[in-house]
């Protein structure tokens, strides 16, 4: 589960650094707005970020096999743990007291589903 979750994560972190990439303010409406979005799309971040995301599914395949989906599923919000100090540390987010609160809260629950 743990591999499924750090996939996960990184695959979030990798498609966020390469939505960078975005041309800000362009209009999908024109052609011009399309084609900007085709940067980030082959952006080796992104592309590495599609991968792993990939690879989180066949893992989480394999955890689904082994593990009730009413505890797996659950699991995977340690993810949401994850990519939020990653995100804090990397892109130099906001870790505000209600987010380490949202993340505590999280860690419970997760903690609690996997006793059952």
């Amino acid at each position: 589960m743990l591999t499924t979750v750090t996939l996960n994560a990184s695959a979030s972190l990798l498609v966020k650094k390469g939505a960078g990439a975005i041309v800000g303010g362009q209009k999908l409406s024109t052609a011009q707005g399309w084609f900007a979005l085709l940067g980030p799309a082959v952006n080796p971040y992104t592309v590495v970020g599609i991968i792993l995301l990939g690879l989180s599914f066949v893992a989480y395949i394999f955890v689904l096999s082994r593990i009730q989906l009413s505890v797996a599923q659950p699991m995977l919000a340690m993810s949401y743990i994850m990519v939020g100090v990653a995100a804090h540390f990397i892109f130099g987010e906001s870790l505000s007291t209600m987010k380490v609160v949202g993340i505590g809260v999280i860690m419970v629950g997760v903690f609690l589903v996997s006793r059952v």
